[in-house]
C-alpha cells in the first residue's frame, strides 16, 4: 500500500473518531440538559405548592348564555340592520331584516286559497242541508247524498291545507326578522346591510357585559388548598396598581390539560390544572377575553 493510500486511510479513521466523540459528547449533555429541566420543573413545583397564596392565571369570560351569536335560518339579502357595535339592546328589539317581498306575495295568494275554500265550503253546506231533506223526502238516491256529503268534507279538508300553507309561509316570513334573544351589548357585527348572506351565518354577538366571571387555571396540586367562597384578588396588565376582589364561586370536579401559557417563566408548564370561575365585580374594567392574574390565600 502506498504512503499515500496510508495518509487517507489514517485521515477516515480519525474523522471517524471524531464524529464518534461529537455524538458521545451530544448525549452527554442531552441528557444532563433533561435531567436539569425536569429538576428545575420539580423545583418550580414544590416552590408554588408551599406558597401561601394559590395563584394562576385565567381570563374574563361571560356567564353561559351570556354570549349569544345571533344568527339566521332562511338567509338572503339583508335589507335593515338596526344595530351598531356598542350598542344596547333589549331582549326582542329588531336587529335585523331579510327581503320578504316573495314570501308576502306568496301569504296574499294562500290566504285568498283559504277565502276561496271557504266560499266554496259555504255553498256546500247548504248543498247538504237540501240533500238531507231530499233525503227524508226520499226524493234523492242515496249515492247522490253520499257525493253531496263527500264533496263538503273534500272541501274541508282542502281548507286545513290551505291553512297549514298560510302558517308555513307566516313562520318563514317570521324568520325573516330577527329579534335580540337576550340583552346586552353588541361586540360584534359581521355583515352589512345590502348583502346577500347565506343560512347560519353570524350576523352579530350579544354579550351580557353585567354577567362577567373569571375562568382562572389553577395548577393540580393546589386544589385541596380551594374552597367555594374563597377570597380572590384580581390584577390585570395595563391596569398596574389597581386590583379587584371575586369570589371563588365553582371548583369544578375534574382536572384538564394546560392551555395558557404561565406569565411567570418560574412556573412549570407541564402540569395539569383546574379550571375555577371566580366573580367579577361589575365596576371591573377589564374587557370580554381579557387575561387576568389570580391570587387566593390558601387554606391552611
Amino acid at each position: 500500500m502506498s504512503n499515500s493510500e496510508n495518509k487517507n486511510k489514517k485521515y477516515i479513521i480519525l474523522g471517524v473518531i471524531a464524529l464518534i466523540a461529537i455524538f458521545v459528547g451530544w448525549r452527554v449533555i442531552s441528557k444532563e440538559e433533561k435531567i436539569n429541566a425536569e429538576a428545575a420543573s420539580a423545583a418550580a413545583a414544590e416552590k408554588y405548592a408551599n406558597s401561601d397564596n394559590v395563584r394562576g392565571e385565567g381570563r374574563v369570560a361571560a356567564y353561559p348564555g351570556g354570549v349569544v351569536d345571533v344568527g339566521t335560518e332562511v338567509g338572503g339579502r339583508l335589507v335593515r340592520l338596526l344595530v351598531s357595535e356598542q350598542q344596547q339592546v333589549k331582549k326582542g328589539d329588531l336587529i335585523a331584516e331579510f327581503a320578504s317581498e316573495e314570501l308576502q306575495a306568496a301569504l296574499l295568494e294562500a290566504n285568498a286559497k283559504v277565502a276561496e275554500v271557504d266560499a266554496n265550503i259555504t255553498l256546500l253546506e247548504l248543498e247538504e242541508k237540501r240533500a238531507t231533506a231530499l233525503k227524508a223526502d226520499k226524493s234523492i238516491s242515496q249515492q247522490a247524498y253520499d257525493k253531496t256529503v263527500n264533496t263538503l268534507a273534500s272541501a274541508r279538508a282542502q281548507k286545513q291545507v290551505a291553512i297549514a300553507a298560510v302558517k308555513r309561509i307566516q313562520a318563514s316570513l317570521a324568520k325573516s326578522r330577527i329579534y335580540a334573544p337576550i340583552s346586552g351589548s353588541i361586540t360584534a357585527r359581521n355583515v352589512e346591510e345590502g348583502e346577500i348572506v347565506p343560512a347560519g351565518t353570524p350576523l352579530v354577538t350579544i354579550s351580557d357585559l353585567t354577567k362577567r366571571r373569571i375562568e382562572a387555571e389553577i395548577d393540580e396540586y393546589d386544589i385541596g388548598k380551594l374552597s367555594v367562597g374563597d377570597s380572590v384578588t384580581i390584577t390585570a396588565e395595563g391596569y398596574e396598581g389597581e386590583t379587584w376582589t371575586g369570589v371563588l364561586e365553582i371548583v369544578p370536579d375534574a382536572v384538564n390539560p394546560r392551555k395558557l401559557t404561565p406569565f411567570d417563566p418560574g412556573r412549570p408548564k407541564d402540569t395539569r390544572v383546574l379550571l375555577i370561575k371566580v366573580t367579577l365585580p361589575q365596576e371591573a374594567p377589564i374587557k370580554l377575553g381579557q387575561r387576568v392574574e389570580v391570587s387566593i390565600k390558601a387554606v391552611q
